[in-house]
C-alpha cells in the first residue's frame, strides 16, 4: 500500500549536490549582497518555504522572532554612531537614522539566514552529507552527521526531563535537567562509539552504501542554479547592486541590470516554495484519484 506522507519537504527529494549547492548561493547571496531588495525576496521565499512545509505557524514563534529583530534594531544605534542623520543624543553620544535602519536591515539578514538554515537542515539529513563529503572528509562527514542526529534528540530528551519534573510535582529546575541532560548526552555518545567501532567504521578502504542517484532532473537544476549564480556575480562586481547605509542612505539601484538581477534571484529564492506547491497539488490530486491514505509525518 502507497502512504504519502504530510509535512514531508518535497524540495528534498533533490541529489545532494545541486541541494547544497542551492543552499549555499542564496545564503551567500543573502548575507554578502547587502541589497535590500535582495534580503527581502529571500526573506519572503525563506518564510513561503517554511510554511509551506511546517503548515502551521505559531504565535509564539512569531513573537519571539519579531522581539529578536526589534532588539537587534535597538542595539545596533547604541554602538554604531555614524551617520549623518541624527535623531537624538544618549549620554553624549548621537543616535542615528542610518543605525537604526541599518540595525533592522541586519535583522532581517539574520533572520532570512536562520530560516533558510531551518530549511537546509530538514533537506540535507545526515546520509546526504556523508554521501557529499563522506569520502574526501570521512571524520568530518561523519562528526557533522552524529551532531545533525544529537540535536533533536537532545532537544526531545530535555522536554521528557522538564515534563518527567512536571509530572512528579517537583519544582522545574532548568539548571538540574541541563546536568541530567548531559549525563545522558555522554552515556549516549558512548553507546554510538561502541556500536561504530564493532561495526568497523575504524577499518580503511570502507564502502559507503548511497542510494542517491545524479539524474537528469538534478543535472539541469546544477546548470539552472549556476547560471543564476553567474548573472548575479556579475552584476555585483559590476556594481550593479551597490547599496550603502553609510554615511547616507543611497537610492537602491532601478536600473535595467539591477531589475533584471532581481528576478533571477526572485526566480532562485522561490523555487523551494514552488517545488512544494507543484509537489503536493500533484500528488494531493493522484491520491484523491487513486484513493491513496495520507499519512501525517511525526517531527
Amino acid at each position: 500500500m502507497i502512504i504519502i506522507m504530510q509535512n514531508e519537504c518535497a524540495f528534498s527529494k533533490i541529489h545532494p549536490l545541486p541541494l547544497f549547492m542551492w543552499f549555499v548561493s542564496v545564503i551567500s547571496f543573502t548575507v554578502l549582497a547587502m541589497n535590500p531588495i535582495i534580503v527581502i525576496i529571500s526573506f519572503i521565499g525563506a518564510v513561503a518555504h517554511r510554511i509551506l512545509v511546517s503548515k502551521k505557524i505559531s504565535v509564539k514563534s512569531i513573537i519571539g522572532n519579531a522581539v529578536f529583530m526589534m532588539m537587534i534594531t535597538i542595539i545596533n544605534p547604541l554602538f554604531s554612531h555614524h551617520g549623518v542623520t541624527e535623531l537624538f543624543f544618549l549620554g553624549g553620544l548621537p543616535v542615528t537614522l542610518e543605525a537604526l535602519i541599518f540595525g533592522f536591515f541586519m535583522s532581517i539578514v539574520i533572520q532570512t539566514s536562520i530560516l533558510w538554515c531551518l530549511s537546509m537542515s530538514e533537506c540535507m539529513t545526515s546520509d546526504k552529507i556523508i554521501h557529499l563529503i563522506g569520502k574526501i572528509f570521512p571524520k568530518i562527514a561523519v562528526l557533522i552527521s552524529l551532531i545533525l542526529r544529537f540535536i533533536p534528540l537532545m532537544k526531545d530528551k530535555y522536554k521528557r526531563i522538564i515534563d518527567s519534573q512536571t509530572a512528579l510535582g517537583e519544582p522545574i529546575s532548568y539548571l538540574s535537567a541541563f546536568s541530567v541532560l548531559v549525563s545522558i548526552f555522554l552515556e549516549d555518545s558512548i553507546d554510538t562509539a561502541d556500536s561504530m567501532k564493532s561495526r568497523g567504521a575504524e577499518l580503511k578502504n570502507r564502502t559507503n552504501y548511497s542510494n542517491f542517484k545524479f539524474s537528469p532532473k538534478d543535472f539541469c537544476f546544477l546548470i539552472f542554479d549556476v547560471i543564476i549564480c553567474a548573472v548575479i556575480i556579475i552584476s555585483i562586481k559590476k556594481g550593479c547592486l551597490n547599496f550603502s547605509f553609510y554615511p547616507s542612505i543611497s537610492e537602491i539601484p532601478t536600473e535595467n541590470s539591477a531589475c533584471f538581477s532581481y528576478i533571477m534571484f526572485a526566480i532562485l529564492a522561490f523555487v523551494p516554495a514552488a517545488v512544494e506547491v507543484i509537489f503536493w497539488t500533484r500528488f494531493v490530486s493522484i491520491s484523491s484519484v487513486l484513493n491513496i491514505p495520507m499519512k501525517k509525518q511525526k517531527h
